[in-house]
């Protein structure tokens, strides 16, 4: 886990101080954060402009870790700036903007890029997200070629799901990360 450079990209209201990605940032010493200029007025292009700046300042191994408008950054980011030093994705709780529980203060996110990513990555899901149907995010796993976890009824994965540093996360990031260092290793 040390060989990579972990950056968290939070979404609406940027992540408080209960949620799992501000409290796996503390707990270790190579999870940044991709900071936003505007938590409450989230703008994809803006958002996506600021995620490569952060991610153009390390130079190991690049996973990146979204939680729902993050993940949606992450997935703009990859259709339009991609750079190879971001080996794999773990999105969790992607928002999808067709929702009615969309944020309505979100701007510059029409729809959702479906083309099979270039990277490693992981979709994890609920069954009971009010911002992304089940359905959707299935068909979305499978546009990007995204493996998917279904972790139950945990609504969108956030603070209010008592989550805390969320181990049941962690472990399958671990094996996210785990599974990219396999192949980095592989001989040509």
């Amino acid at each position: 886990m040390s060989a990579f450079t972990f950056i968290n990209v939070p979404g609406y209201s940027g992540s408080g101080p209960q949620h799992w990605q501000s409290l796996w940032e503390q707990k270790y010493k190579n999870f940044y954060r991709a900071q936003q200029n505007d938590w409450e007025h989230p703008d994809c292009l803006v958002w996506t402009e600021q995620l490569d700046k952060v991610i153009a300042q390390f130079v190991s191994p690049i996973i990146l870790i979204g939680h729902s408008l993050g993940s949606i950054t992450i997935i703009n980011w990859i259709e339009e700036k991609y750079r190879n030093s971001v080996k794999a994705a773990f999105l969790v709780a992607p928002s999808d903007p067709n929702n009615s529980n969309f944020p309505s203060k979100a701007s510059g996110i029409q729809e959702i890029p479906i083309k099979a990513l270039p990277i490693a990555s992981l979709l994890v899901t609920s069954s009971d997200d009010l911002y992304i149907s089940s359905d959707r995010a299935s068909f979305l796993a499978s546009c990007w070629g995204s493996k998917q976890k279904n972790i139950g009824k945990y609504g969108h994965i956030n603070s209010a799901s008592n989550l805390g540093m969320w181990a049941e996360g962690k472990k399958l990031l671990d094996e996210l990360a785990n599974e990219v260092t396999q192949k980095l290793t592989e001989p040509l």
